[in-house]
C-alpha cells in the first residue's frame, strides 16, 4: 500500500512540475509577443516622426 502511495505522490509531483513549466512557457510566449508588438509600435512611431 505504501509503495503505491509513493508512486502516486511522485506522479502528482511530476504533473505539478509540468504544469508550472507549461505556465512559465506560456507566460514567456505572451511576453515575447508583447515585446514584439511594443518594438513594432516604437518603429512605427519613429517612421511617423
Amino acid at each position: 500500500m505504501a509503495n503505491n502511495q509513493e508512486k502516486f505522490h511522485e506522479i502528482i509531483i511530476f504533473y505539478k512540475k509540468n504544469i508550472i513549466l507549461d505556465l512559465f512557457l506560456r507566460k514567456q510566449e505572451i511576453l515575447v509577443t508583447f515585446a514584439r508588438k511594443a518594438l513594432l509600435g516604437m518603429k512605427i512611431q519613429e517612421v511617423m516622426k
